[in-house]
């Protein structure tokens, strides 16, 4: 209905007028105000002051016990609440129809999938056909192979968290287009795959055209390393599964080129595979491998003092149940590289520190871990897939500087002392004028001295003058 106003009225005339329409109390008449054309919120209006003129023309009147009182439960917001999650899911069939229904953007994805599948005929096959995200920027999206970002797969992720919120009346929504192949099912993901032979260091293309597989994140180690020599088989490659390490590929951090390792424990999600990271890496070993929970895929070079150089990096499996200082180390080093094992000395390095030659400064002798049964893989060492292990011979002199202890205590573990809390009486207020008084009087006496001092000096010294002059005449 329409009402009419007074221009200069407030909005406790409004609520007046509205009690008498009603036949209610002022009390009981609670107002909201609509947020703007088309906007599926409501705003109340409590301040009985605000002037008509600063309101919207469009208004929401609801009946309550008291409209104080904000804690209550209101019809209308909950409705314009629920209202707000409506909103319209625009999709193009396969021949490029486009179609539009009304949907809550607090249901999950795959409950979308359900409806556009219904809608289509294809509810007995809901992932045979892609649902691809175009672009609200642009009139032009990137095909998937392109942009393989723009695939809605969560299935159990709300639309809301996927690009489908409400933030204002101009929120534009992403058109849904349907793409006719097979989508990804729950668990299941694209990855691109490489594949590094048995002591090469440059990684091929797995797949013609570097194009990505699908795998299931559920996969031990078994399952994927059967999956991936399976395809290996169709592009020529006869390996057998137990001659595979599944290796997650890192983005320079490390220097293989590698990040993680799959392990007797790990599921194939543990790597984190997906298409947003840098993929996997399939390396063909001579030897069948299963790594445990403690074994650690490292490299490891030599650190040759008078040259001031790192040898030659390479990849070995470190058991990382060894203890650093027991010698346990000391003797898998000596047994591998031809050094007496009272003279190994072992540090893990960082990268840079390996790439630019600067293991002069590394703790060789371990003085930094205070701990006897400390081992690789736990505090506080903490030895992970990817770093590099640095070993010398003792024997070999370090030239210029070397590792020093560091005796820096951490800021954190600081502690200021409390100040003393002074506390005056009134005696001791008289006190403390008397003893200013005091050290005035004292301050005057003294300057005081210091000025005659300077009189007399100066005195003496024209005195001196005067007689030199009478003995030179």
């Amino acid at each position: 209905m329409e009402v009419e106003i007074p221009t200069r009225s407030v909005v406790a005339d409004l609520r007046h007028t509205f009690a008498e329409m009603q036949g209610v109390s002022e009390k009981n008449i609670k107002i909201f105000r609509m947020q703007g054309t088309g906007k599926k919120n409501v705003d109340p209006l409590d301040n009985n002051k605000t002037a008509i003129n600063r309101i919207p023309q469009s208004l929401v009147v609801e009946t309550c016990e008291d409209w104080t009182d904000k804690t209550a439960t209101y019809k209308i917001k909950k409705h314009f609440s629920e209202l707000s999650h409506q909103i319209d899911i625009k999709y193009k069939d396969f021949d490029g129809n486009e179609s539009s229904f009304q949907f809550d953007n607090r249901r999950k994805l795959k409950e979308l999938r359900m409806e556009i599948a219904t809608r289509i005929g294809k509810e007995d096959e809901p992932y045979s056909f892609v649902m691809q995200k175009e672009s609200i920027y642009s009139s032009h999206t990137l095909s998937l192979a392109f942009n393989p970002q723009s695939e809605l797969s969560k299935d159990d992720t709300p639309l809301e968290q996927q690009g489908y919120r409400v933030w204002s009346t101009s929120s534009k929504f992403p058109k849904i287009k349907l793409l006719d192949q097979p989508a990804l099912k729950p668990g299941e993901v694209k990855v691109r795959v490489k594949l590094q032979q048995a002591e090469k260091l440059m990684k091929e293309t797995f797949i013609p055209g570097n194009k990505p597989i699908i795998v299931q994140l559920d996969w031990n180690l078994e399952q994927a390393r059967t999956f991936f020599a399976e395809q290996l088989k169709k592009y020529d490659h006869d390996v057998e599964p137990d001659h595979i390490r599944i290796r997650k590929m890192a983005t320079g951090s490390t220097l293989s080129g590698f990040d993680l390792a799959m392990d007797e424990t790990n599921k194939l999600g543990d790597l984190k595979p997906e298409l947003s990271g840098q993929g996997l890496c399939l390396q063909i070993l001579k030897e069948p491998e299963t790594l445990s929970a403690t074994d650690r895929v490292c490299s490891i070079c030599r650190w040759h003092p008078d040259k001031k150089r790192c040898s030659a990096k390479e990849e070995i499996v470190i058991d990382g149940r060894m203890k650093l200082k027991d010698g346990s180390i000391s003797e898998f080093l000596a047994n591998r590289f031809e050094i007496d094992e009272e003279h190994v000395r072992f540090q893990v390095a960082q990268k840079w520190k390996v790439e630019n030659n600067m293991c002069s400064k590394l703790d060789w002798d371990l003085e930094g871990f205070t701990s006897e049964n400390a081992i690789l893989v736990r505090q506080p060492l903490l030895l992970k897939h990817g770093e590099c292990v640095v070993y010398k011979d003792n024997r070999e002199k370090e030239l210029g500087v070397t590792y020093t202890k560091n005796t820096y205590m951490s800021r954190g573990r600081y502690h200021r002392a409390e100040k003393g809390l002074k506390i005056h009486s009134m005696e001791d207020d008289d006190d403390e004028e008397e003893n200013e008084d005091k050290d005035e009087e004292l301050a005057d006496k003294k300057e005081e001295n210091e000025e005659e001092k300077i009189e007399e000096a100066v005195e003496e010294a024209a005195e001196a003058v005067k007689d030199e002059k009478a003995v030179s005449e």
